[in-house]
Formats: C-alpha cells, sequence, structure tokens
C-alpha cells in the first residue's frame, strides 16, 4: 500500500461526499485527529478501519490503496444469511 495514495484518497473522498474530518471521524468511529493523521502521511488506517472508510466513502480498498477502480461495482457486504422458503403452488 502506498500511504501517500491511501492519504489522498481519504482527503479527496472525504471532501467530494462533503464531510468534514469530525464528521468522517464519528462514522469511522474514531477522532478527528486520526483522520486528520492518515489525511497527511502521519499514520495509516488499520484494516477495519479501511474497511469502513471504503464503506462510508462508497468505495472499494483497491481505491483507497492505489487509486484504481476496480471493473463494476464492489460486491455488496452480506450482513444475514436468508433462509429461503419454498411456497406451494
Amino acid at each position: 500500500m502506498n500511504i501517500n495514495k491511501v492519504a489522498e484518497q481519504i482527503a479527496l473522498l472525504r471532501k467530494t461526499k462533503g464531510l468534514t474530518q469530525n464528521e468522517l471521524g464519528d462514522r469511522v468511529g474514531v477522532s478527528f485527529q486520526a483522520v486528520s493523521k492518515w489525511e497527511n502521511d502521519l499514520s495509516m488506517p488499520d484494516t477495519e478501519n479501511m474497511i469502513r472508510l471504503a464503506d462510508i466513502l462508497d468505495t472499494d480498498i483497491e481505491y483507497l490503496s492505489f487509486g484504481r477502480r476496480n471493473m463494476g461495482r464492489r460486491p455488496p457486504v452480506v450482513l444475514e444469511t436468508v433462509n429461503t422458503i419454498e411456497i406451494e403452488k
């Protein structure tokens, strides 16, 4: 992962979404200072926070890390298993 690219992408996507560092931090569950450090190349988000950032910023980890988009939209995250039932005809 290129830390400079991550910092650039977080800042760009945050601003595109119209979020402040404080608002993004609240959504991720970190302080605005942590967001500021990420955006200024002083630290990197951990894996869990990268996943949260990708979700909040409506992107994927590859774009956050390298500035490249995957072909097509990222697959949805499955939060629950849905049981299927057979309907009598």
